[in-house]
């Protein structure tokens, strides 16, 4: 009954030592995945400001055409214009 005891001991310690093991492999992978999350949130972070500015070069871009293409319907009479003060 003693060496029975013995063996139930030692195969609960056996069972202890490997879950102790499996454990530590799964807080392992625990701590690679939240150093991804915290990469991937950084790229989404960047990812949005980049888009927040493009969207700010965009209206800025449109504005100068909507100017330059104002310049360009007045460039023949200002051309005229400048030959007449010649």
């Amino acid at each position: 009954q003693q060496d029975e005891l013995q063996r139930t001991v030692a195969a609960l310690e056996a069972s202890i030592a490997r879950y102790k093991d499996e454990y530590a492999v799964l807080i392992g992978e625990r701590e690679a995945i939240k150093a991804e999350m915290r990469d991937v949130e950084a790229k989404v972070a960047r990812s949005t400001a980049l888009l927040d500015n493009l969207g700010s070069e965009r209206a800025r871009w449109h504005e100068q055409r909507t100017a330059f293409q104002a310049e360009m319907a007045t460039v023949v009479g200002d051309t005229l214009l400048c030959a007449a003060f010649l």
